[in-house]
């Protein structure tokens, strides 16, 4: 192969791979669905009425869950297990909700964002999250992500919010909320950081295979 070209082919590459950082959510979301991220405040009157009665909803879970306590490792671990107590929570409230149906008309727990709400004949994206109520929120580490997906959840124009649970320990392996925050996504900015990745059967190729054996106890 030509050496010039190689050489193309790895500034090119090189080029490819530097993280893009700043990107406005509202811009991911319309190009990865095609749909608009609704401010929540363009229609005040309606939003704060929605606002009130999700903290209604969002108190009910948290009771329930603090009442019960999440087995976990660590507080963001139990993201998942919260969803259950939120979801209590909401229909608790009367509010619609259910996991959003994809474009393909499948209901899907995994992915963003968490639930589909409605109010008032409008439809709203909640994503759920869980932080350690003891530590400072400031530093670098990432705790949200979104793949695209060819099968995506974002099918409708609608609102964006995310609830957060401050988590505190209680006794050896259960956490408890003591604490909720309600955000809107509307000024959300994100970073981009590509990467290479296999398939089991792209990865474990028999002519790369260079030993194998069996072990025995």
């Amino acid at each position: 192969m030509d050496n010039e070209y190689i050489k193309q082919l790895e500034d090119t590459l090189r080029k490819f791979l530097v993280p893009v950082k700043d990107i406005p959510f509202t811009v991911v979301i319309k190009v990865l669905s095609g749909h608009r991220i609704i401010p929540i405040h363009e229609n005040k009157i309606w939003a704060d009425g929605f606002i009130a009665k999700l903290e209604e909803a969002i108190r009910i879970a948290g009771a329930s869950a603090s009442k019960k306590g999440i087995k976990a490792k660590r507080p963001n671990e139990a993201g998942n297990k919260i969803e259950d107590f939120v979801i209590e929570g909401l229909k608790a409230a009367g509010i619609p909700a259910q996991r959003p149906t994809t474009r393909l008309g499948k209901k899907k727990s995994t992915g963003y964002p968490d639930f589909e709400l409605e109010w008032k004949g409008i439809p709203i994206y909640l994503e759920c999250k869980t932080f350690n109520a003891d530590e400072e929120r400031a530093g670098g580490l990432r705790v949200f992500y979104l793949s695209p997906s060819e099968d995506f959840k974002i099918t409708k124009d609608a609102p964006h919010l995310l609830v957060a649970f401050g988590m505190k320990r209680s006794g050896e392996s259960l956490f408890v909320p003591i604490s909720y925050e309600i955000y809107t996504l509307e000024s959300l900015r994100v970073n981009l950081k590509h990467e290479f990745n296999a398939s089991a059967q792209e990865l474990y190729l028999p002519e790369s295979l260079l030993a194998y054996g069996e072990i025995k106890a």
